[in-house]
């Protein structure tokens, strides 16, 4: 009888176990989702930036990277690079008539936000 109640316990452990590991995995997993949702949360401001770009009517093309965004703009006397260095944490580049912001990791989202907005 011994044999019978060890392995039964032995079952019921390893069961509850199992299942609270189980637990475990998906709240890291949630927490991972949440940290990943906050990455788009802490966007810059898209109405913002178009406006620092002199409208939307003032940007010709726009693409992106993992982590720059840059625009093609028709009339660069019409930007606002102070706001730009504001809205854009780690750096704006300035060539001919090409715009480029390094915003980090959200700039995909950006684009597509800021397209969204031209049409």
């Amino acid at each position: 009888m011994g044999k019978k109640l060890t392995k039964f316990l032995n079952v019921l452990t390893f069961g509850h176990l199992g299942r609270k590991a189980g637990k475990e995995a998906s709240k890291q997993e949630q927490n991972k989702n949440d940290q990943l949702t906050l990455n788009t949360i802490g966007m810059p401001d898209i109405n913002a930036i178009a406006n620092a770009l002199g409208g939307v009517a003032n940007i010709v093309n726009i693409s992106a990277t993992i982590s720059t965004i840059t625009f093609q703009v028709t009339a660069m006397d019409k930007i606002d690079f102070e706001l730009l260095k504001k809205l854009s944490s780690k750096g704006v580049i300035k060539s001919q008539d090409n715009i480029t912001l390094i915003i980090g990791d959200c700039a995909m989202a950006v684009k597509e936000k800021l397209l969204e907005l031209k049409k």
